[in-house]
């Protein structure tokens, strides 16, 4: 079990708010703690998301070639 001191208004802020949920200030902190975890474990970097998306055909061979083939086909 750790202890916090809160400033008098956030600690207000924490009951008034927990007293809405229908829950224990600790609790709430918990609930929330909980979903701050869950929502920072998705990453937005630009390399993850590109790693997460499917496999498209239209690059699954050297999309340069495939670029090449079409500029050629304007010609």
């Amino acid at each position: 079990m750790v202890t916090i001191e809160l400033e008098d208004e956030t600690a207000l802020v924490l009951n008034k708010l927990a007293s809405y949920e229908h829950l224990q200030p600790e609790q709430l902190i918990r609930k929330l703690l909980n979903s701050y975890a869950a929502s920072s474990k998705k990453s937005e970097l630009l390399i993850d998301i590109v790693n997460e998306l499917p496999d498209l055909p239209s690059f699954k061979n050297d999309p340069l070639a495939i670029q090449n083939e079409m500029r050629n086909e304007w010609n």
